[in-house]
């Protein structure tokens, strides 16, 4: 068998195609024998020429690969000679190449063996292990790197002997540091060995200590391959931490203070080389996400800030100054990623300790004469936006606008692209408060829309800052949607000029960029300003139309699919009166664009967001016609794998798993679930036959790798349960729920900071709305409280008696905490009383612990007061330790706090009952006093409210003389008009128990009550019937107030005659 290998050998080596082929074939049927592993093995240790001997010890390792082919040797004795002589051949061999090859044939054997304790694997590692200890140098680097080679192929085997790899490597670190070189091949290979072997670390705690000992010796060596400058060796090296910071981070704890002040000091060093610094920082990044507190604790935030802050200041490798936070390969430059580590740190640490000394740093750099530098400082203000939202929002944000509205006339268009982003980040994350700045926003953004328009009209190119001038003017514009009443107020003094502006730029002479930009600014102005907006409607539509055409060139493609996006912007901010005449042809166009259209992602997306915007303003029985035609290659979005690379794509080393990129395919598929979700949201019957088949379709994605994709996801499923719900389909939701919620919460274990979000928002829609249905078994409610406790035990520190640590919380934690704990009175209104008391025992200390936060006390307050109606007769336990709290409360500064004070006394003393009543008098002076004192208007109305709880719960102990004045002064409410029926019930349940003490004020109610049904103010339909029967009930038995009323008052008289004839 041997001559004959080695016959095969020779034929693949040469160079005729005809002997190669016939080689070829020869070896497929020779390595269906037995007696090719021995013949293998005896041509490997044979004094052949090396090229002969590689190539047998190759084709022994991909013999060895099939399983079968070593199970089927037909005694041990064979398997017993294979490794022995293998082993041998590994000990003798002196060509690298060869032993390399060795090497990985007895990887694959050691994957095989099911004895870690053999003697051949015993007799192996020890071998290996004196080899690279070696005196002579190659012997110990050749030994070296065919430990590494068995390492990487079976490290589960060496579980076992990792005491005995960690005392080699500590006497290699401890003969480097000797020799005064600790950047040898030798140690570069047991590296490689190191990082195979952590993740098993845990499983040998003895090895885990002679490691941790290791690393003050082992950072001395990362300094040597920094000073050594080889960026991929130094990435071998370095790889050690990363694995650690993954597997085992609490071994990197004790040693933190040494480690980032390598990483630092390293990472600032000018002569240390771009690749390495961008390692460094990359993992201060991770130590940021997965150990931030550790920064704080060695006092380390404040030089971390520094250094970073610094690299941002750096002049960047890439010319695109406008791709600020760039994905791709290109732009993974040191600058970009001390930019993502700046937002990880805001994102992560309390703004208390990471913004004074970014700002120490912030100050001088927007005065430096250095681009760079003001530059970096605003790219550093976008960068904390969202993680110190709320701090900028309260104290800093007045002094930033004003940088920023300077910023905008800086000289460099370096700084400006910077400050236009800022300003964009400010308008997306620090929201109502921005809106303020209308007035020194829009001219300082007209002015440069004019510089455009001015530079356009004489020929010139645009300038480079465009696309993020039209981002920030859109993002802001966007921003003053939030609050429709008060924030539409701010953009309507300046639609005119900015419609003037915007307008010219959708001319056929500009670029299509510039016009695609102008259309999406045009879209966003039209979401905040609405029916303001109706003036410029008709004129949109017009160039709408001439943009949706079937056939346009290709570099006119975005400007088509902007003009989609923003038609469909049009619709969902007019609705059907304005938008009727256009239903028809826009059905139309969509239905002919998604037959004969380009079957292209980028184009299908704005498609599927066009049809959605449908669903608001056509018909049922339009939608019922639409739908057949379209759910075809809306499902077939949703399931595609186009999204998904391959995990061989590239030469990738993932097992078997596909994995997700940012493409065109992500975005359609995201855009394909949320115009499901809005299907189900709007069309009614129409969507009931494609509910089933949409659910499992959609569920299958529930996993996706992609963050946006789950969310996605978990908001369709959830729409598709509350359709169920709407259509009064029991079955259906109890179906839906007991597949849905298992899934919901096994993705609350496994996801992380903001994937949690989306989950837990989804789950508290259906927990509120759909209630018992919704905890289809117990062990779900349980599993759903147990998520909740874990993210409140994660984000709060053990220690409550230390204020100063209860402080070092994120904002981002903050928002998770509040999230979950937001849940936990929805779990309520599906539970039983009796079910939910034992859940709220055991965690509503903890939400006393967070009132120590002036942020947090009004998610505290609401999330108690939310929970009192689901405990019901179970609120009387704990009476007596929340009475307190909330009267305490009664004093906050923040009137949303108050807000839920006021509501949640009310519903403590009106669930407690008979507990209550020795307290009354206090409860009751107390909402007394806060009346002429409370100033906001959704506060004063949750204080009328808790007022009329008290009233329903036993009027006889409220004084009456002094209450139903002061409610009567501010019947009916003014903004949270959910408070209505409490009063309602009050005033009916003293109009039929206590006549004498309402008789007064009967017209006053009968004039009040009218005013809340004429301002249709009644919080559901069940309300407005209540109302409107005691109206009629008053106008029976005192039919002359009813009438010196309507006299009085004109408006009510349609109203009254209309009740009349019902």
């Amino acid at each position: 068998m041997e001559s004959e290998l080695r016959e095969i050998i020779d034929g693949l080596l040469c160079t005729n195609n005809d002997r190669i082929r016939c080689a070829t074939e020869k070896l497929r049927k020779a390595q269906e024998h037995t007696e090719t592993l021995p013949a293998l093995c005896s041509l490997i240790v044979s004094e052949l020429e090396t090229q002969v001997r590689h190539f047998a010890a190759v084709l022994l390792y991909k013999q060895l690969q099939e399983h079968h082919n070593w199970e089927l040797l037909p005694a041990a004795e064979h398997m017993e000679s294979i490794r022995e002589r293998l082993l041998q051949a590994l000990m003798d061999e002196k060509q690298k190449s060869v032993g390399l090859a060795i090497a990985r044939a007895i990887g694959v054997m050691l994957q095989h063996e099911q004895d870690r304790q053999s003697p051949w694997l015993v007799n192996l590692v020890e071998c290996v292990c004196l080899r690279c200890s070696s005196e002579v140098q190659q012997e110990s680097e050749q030994s070296s790197a065919i430990f590494a080679t068995l390492a990487d192929a079976a490290p589960d085997q060496l579980i076992d002997h990792m005491q005995r790899i960690c005392e080699l490597f500590a006497n290699a670190l401890i003969k480097g540091e000797s020799n005064g070189n600790l950047a040898t091949a030798t140690l570069l290979n047991l590296a490689k060995v190191m990082s195979c072997l952590i993740p098993f670390l845990i499983l040998d705690k003895k090895a885990a200590h002679t490691l941790l000992q290791l690393l003050p010796l082992f950072m001395q060596m990362l300094h040597a391959f920094a000073q050594k400058g080889d960026e991929y060796e130094f990435a071998i090296v370095f790889e050690v931490l990363d694995i650690m910071a993954e597997y085992v981070p609490q071994l990197l704890d004790e040693h933190m203070k040494l480690l980032m002040e390598f990483c630092l000091a390293t990472a600032s060093s000018k002569d240390s080389a771009g690749g390495i610094v961008l390692q460094l920082v990359s993992f201060m990044a991770r130590i940021v996400r997965s150990m931030g507190k550790a920064l704080m604790r060695e006092q380390l935030l404040a030089r971390t800030v520094g250094v970073i802050f610094e690299l941002m200041c750096q002049e960047r490798e890439l010319d695109d100054d406008d791709d600020l936070f760039s994905a791709s390969p290109a732009g993974n430059n040191s600058v970009i990623v001390a930019t993502e580590t700046l937002d990880l740190l805001a994102l992560h640490m309390p703004p208390a300790k990471l913004l004074p000394p970014l700002l120490q740093l912030l100050e001088p750099a927007l005065l430096s004469a250095q681009a760079q530098r003001r530059r970096a400082a605003f790219i550093a203000m976008a960068a904390i936006a969202e993680g110190c939202s709320r701090a900028i929002r309260n104290t800093h944000l007045a002094q930033m606008m004003r940088i920023i509205t300077s910023g905008m006339a800086d000289d460099a268009c370096s700084v400006r692209i910077a400050c236009f982003y800022a300003l964009g980040q400010f308008a997306q994350h620090l929201q109502p408060e921005i809106a303020e700045f209308a007035a020194t926003i829009f001219p300082a953004l007209f002015i440069t829309l004019q510089q455009l328009l001015d530079e356009l009209s004489s020929g010139k190119p645009e300038p480079p800052h465009t696309p993020r001038m039209f981002y920030a003017l859109e993002s802001y514009c966007q921003s003053l949607q939030q609050q429709q009443q008060q924030q539409q107020q701010q953009i309507v003094p300046f639609l005119p000029t900015l419609m003037e502006l915007l307008l010219p730029a959708l001319e056929p002479a500009n670029s299509p960029s510039v016009r695609r930009m102008a259309l999406s600014a045009i879209a966003a102005t039209a979401q905040s300003a609405k029916q303001q907006f109706v003036p410029y409607f008709a004129q949109m539509v017009t160039e709408l139309r001439s943009l949706l055409v079937e056939q346009c060139p290709e570099y006119m493609w975005q400007l088509r699919n902007e003009a989609m996006d923003a038609m469909a912007t049009l619709m969902r901010v007019f609705g059907t009166p304005n938008c009727a005449p256009i239903i028809d042809e826009t059905t139309a166009y969509c239905l002919e664009m998604l037959a004969t259209g380009p079957v292209d992602a980028d184009f299908r997306r704005p498609l599927y967001n066009l049809l959605g915007s449908l669903s608001l303003v056509a018909s049922n029985e339009q939608m019922a016609h639409v739908l057949p035609q379209i759910m075809h290659c809306i499902i077939a979005a949703v399931v595609g794998t186009e999204d998904m690379l391959p995990a061989d794509c590239n030469d990738c080393s993932w097992d078997d798993e596909p994995y997700a990129v940012e493409n065109d395919y992500m975005y359609e598929k995201e855009a394909a679930l949320q115009v499901l979700k809005e299907f189900a949201q709007h069309t009614g019957s129409a969507f009931t036959p494609h509910l089933q088949s949409c659910f499992e379709q959609v569920y299958k994605v529930l996993g996706h790798p992609q963050n946006c994709i789950r969310q996605a996801a978990v908001e369709a499923l959830c729409a598709f349960v509350l359709a169920l719900h709407r259509q009064r389909d029991a079955e259906g939701v109890k179906c839906a729920c007991e597949i849905l919620m298992p899934a919901l919460v096994k993705l609350l274990l496994e996801a992380e900071g903001a994937g949690l979000l989306p989950v837990l928002y989804g789950m508290g829609e259906l927990l509120a709305e759909v209630k018992q249905a919704a905890v289809p078994a117990p062990m779900i409610a349980h599993q759903i409280f147990q998520c909740i406790e874990n993210i409140f035990q994660q984000h709060m520190d053990d220690d409550d008696d230390d204020e100063e640590q209860q402080l070092d919380v994120s904002e981002h934690d903050e928002l998770l905490m509040e999230t979950a704990g937001n849940v936990l009175p929805q779990l309520g209104k599906a539970l039983t009383p009796e079910t939910f008391a034992p859940y709220f025992e055991r965690i509503y200390c903890f939400y006393l612990r967070q009132l120590r936060q002036a942020d947090q006390r009004t998610f505290v307050y609401g999330a108690l007061a939310a929970s009192f109606q689901s405990l019901d007769c179970y609120t009387v336990r704990y009476f007596d330790t929340l009475c307190p709290v909330f009267m305490g409360g009664l004093a906050d500064r923040e009137p949303a706090a108050r807000q839920n004070v006021y509501f949640g006394l009310g519903e403590l003393v009106y669930h407690a009952k008979e507990a209550s009543f020795e307290d009354f008098p206090d409860i009751l002076q107390a909402l007394l006093d806060a009346i002429p004192c409370e100033t906001n208007a959704p506060a004063l109305d949750n204080l009328c409210g808790a007022l009329a709880r008290l009233i329903v719960t036993n009027h006889q102990l409220v004084s009456l003389p002094h209450v139903l004045p002061a409610l009567l002064q501010h019947w009916p409410l003014r903004e949270d008009v959910s408070e209505s029926a409490m009063l309602m019930s009050a005033f009916q349940l003293l109009y039929t128990q206590c006549p004498a003490a309402i008789d007064e004020y009967l017209e006053q109610l009968l004039v009040s009550s009218l005013a809340m049904l004429h301002k249709q103010q009644s919080p559901n339909a069940e309300s407005t019937a209540s109302a409107i029967a005691f109206v009629q009930q008053i106008g029976k038995q005192h039919a002359d107030k009813l009438h010196k009323v309507l006299q009085a008052n004109s408006d009510f008289q349609p109203l009254m005659r209309s009740l009349g004839r019902h």
